[in-house]
């Protein structure tokens, strides 16, 4: 036993020696100087707050530098107390308001990851252009799984979901709640669009159709249905200045439903406009304003989304377009490199005299005001804190108010 310990012994102290006298080049391992990504230098970038940065990932460039694939991924941990258990957590949607005599102070904590994302983007170059494939989903849906982006992309062409055109994302103010602002249209939508760069000094112009999918009430005490015949056509002109950035939408829905007790198929025109401004007022401060107003559009925004309210079946069973009007002031500060805060007061109001069904269904205007302050505490690495007080005020008078305190700590590979 004892030449057996002696051999071991031996054997490791010849290994210890023998790796002293190799030079530590000897033993690295020499990897491949890394590539440079592919760049696309007329991408469409429409990134929308708290969206994933473009330039964080795991990218992976094929040999004959003519493929690559990046992969973008985001842990994210929302926590919200609200002063009434709402139904949306993820979003502050004034219609969740009890109104009357339901109005009472009621607590509610809430804790989730839904907002976790995962994103995929393949660019193939080729000696016509770059090809970009793009794919992002979060656990936000209804049935726990969205897709959030799904789209093919070249020369300015894009197939696919992705920001409506009616939506200026790349505008709105920094929000945790995932709607933004009241009175204001940020949908994913399944569209066809072409963009027109530089059709003037620093303009451009995007024109599409788009498929959003709209809700109607046959009667007026029925369950929302969800029907199009025809895609929307959209379009939207963009300015930039040196002072900031304007744009402006225009949307045209075609709302089609079997209406009333006739069952007749009848189609209505609808119109949307929108108009949004970035003005950057001093070196550590910028002001946002946007307004929205149209016939049939209610959908557009995160209030009325789903709920049938872009069309009223009148006393004669014939479809009137419901009209809406909302929009946002804000204003941002920057105190410092990633550390910034935003107040954000927004308001929407709905035409019509109701819906029937419970009082849920009785909105005619609300409003909400947010602060928040969000940190960059690390690379990658962001928290944020926001206060929300909102109001409801439905067709009858009535009203309630409720206070949702939220927070938000999220980081991107």
């Amino acid at each position: 036993m004892k030449q057996y310990m002696l051999l071991l012994a031996l054997f490791l102290m010849a290994s210890a020696v023998t790796a002293q006298v190799i030079p530590d080049s000897a033993r690295r391992i020499e990897l491949e100087p890394q590539r440079q990504p592919i760049t696309v230098s007329e991408r469409i970038l429409e990134d929308a707050p708290l969206d994933h940065r473009h330039d964080r990932g795991f990218t992976i460039v094929g040999h004959q530098r003519d493929l690559q694939l990046q992969i973008q991924a985001s842990v994210r941990d929302l926590a919200v107390l609200d002063g009434f258990a709402l139904h949306e957590r993820s979003r502050f949607t004034t219609w969740d308001i009890p109104t009357g005599n339901r109005h009472a102070f009621d607590p509610s904590f809430h804790n989730d990851l839904s907002q976790t994302r995962i994103g995929l983007i393949g660019t193939r170059s080729t000696e016509d252009g770059a090809i970009v494939l793009r794919f992002e989903a979060d656990f936000a849906g209804a049935d726990g799984f969205r897709i959030r982006h799904a789209y093919g992309e070249y020369e300015n062409v894009i197939v696919g979901q992705t920001w409506s055109i009616f939506s200026h994302v790349t505008l709105q103010p920094l929000t945790i709640d995932l709607s933004g602002p009241l009175g204001v249209g940020k949908n994913l939508t399944p569209q066809v669009r072409y963009r027109w760069t530089g059709i003037y000094d620093r303009a451009d112009l995007t024109i599409g159709l788009e498929f959003p999918g709209h809700t109607y009430r046959p009667t007026i005490d029925a369950a929302p249905v969800d029907h199009q015949l025809l895609p929307d056509p959209s379009v939207r002109l963009a300015q930039r200045f040196d002072w900031g950035e304007i744009q402006t939408s225009l949307i045209v829905p075609f709302l089609s439903g079997r209406y009333g007790t006739s069952s007749n198929l009848a189609v209505s025109v609808g119109w949307g406009l929108s108009a949004s401004a970035l003005i950057r007022a001093t070196t550590e401060g910028t002001v946002r304003l946007h307004a929205s107003a149209g016939q049939g559009i209610a959908d557009l925004f995160a209030t009325f989304a789903g709920r049938g309210y872009n069309v009223q079946v009148n006393q004669l069973d014939e479809p009137d377009l419901t009209f809406v009007i909302g929009g946002y002031a804000s204003y941002e500060h920057r105190w410092q490199a990633g550390l910034r805060s935003t107040l954000t007061c927004s308001a929407v109001s709905l035409g019509g005299n109701g819906w029937g069904g419970t009082v849920d269904d009785l909105y005619q205007w609300g409003w909400a005001t947010a602060a928040n302050t969000f940190w960059n505490i690390y690379d990658g690495l962001h928290a944020g804190a926001e206060v929300t007080v909102g109001s409801r005020i439905d067709t009858t008078a009535q009203w309630g108010t409720v206070l949702r305190v939220a927070g938000l700590v999220y980081y991107e590979l």
